[in-house]
């Protein structure tokens, strides 16, 4: 008897129905986008980007690197919850939330009249963020596990803290098209910033 509850509060907490999986999808989605619209309106973030130095097409480009970033470690970080559940109505939700969250994301570029060509080019974008970022995370916790040091060895061992990191160079790889600095405060920036997209995305799945 008892167990038959269990499922039954299981069943109605992880329900798939489309409407639920939008919903959910929209709160994570659009928390995502309002940050980085944030960051992109921040005085600091300007600044150390030389933002007013950029022509027009190349901040639209900035725009769409942070949008497409919060959506990518949306869909790293739910992989990644699916890894670490092992209760199968738990499982399923999860791999079915994945599944709505590009789907959400493309549906609602249409919603608000994006151009049909641009919004096919940021359904790209979402998706190679996502598979560069996944392939770029098994290439750094390799690296990190050759590592001597130890604390590289618990990074690596972490795999949130590993989505986080790769994510955070990606995003600052790609805002400076490949032109690193070390000791960049844009990058000390963008961790911090990353670090509340990080939390609040966790918090919505």
């Amino acid at each position: 008897m008892l167990q038959k509850i269990i499922n039954t509060v299981c069943f109605w907490r992880y329900n798939t129905h489309p409407a639920k999986m939008e919903h959910r999808s929209r709160k994570a989605v659009l928390f995502g986008s309002h940050l980085a619209h944030n960051c992109f309106r921040d005085e600091e973030f300007r600044r150390l980007i030389r933002f007013d130095k950029h022509s027009e097409e190349e901040q639209n480009r900035l725009f769409n690197e942070l949008t497409v970033t919060n959506i990518a470690l949306l869909m790293l970080l739910i992989d990644q919850r699916v890894q670490e559940t092992s209760e199968e109505f738990h499982k399923e939700y999860l791999v079915a939330f994945r599944s709505a969250v590009p789907e959400f994301y493309s549906a609602f570029l249409r919603r608000i009249h994006i151009a049909e060509p641009l919004a096919k080019h940021w359904d790209q974008l979402v998706e190679m963020r996502y598979d560069e970022y996944s392939k770029d995370m098994l290439e750094f916790r390799r690296r990190f596990f050759d590592e001597v040091n130890e604390l590289a060895r618990e990074i690596a061992s972490d795999n949130r803290a590993m989505i986080f990191q790769t994510v955070v160079l990606g995003l600052y790889s790609h805002l400076m098209r490949g032109k690193i600095k070390k000791g960049d405060p844009l990058y000390l920036f963008l961790q911090k910033y990353l670090i509340g997209v990080h939390k609040g995305l966790i918090n919505r799945i």
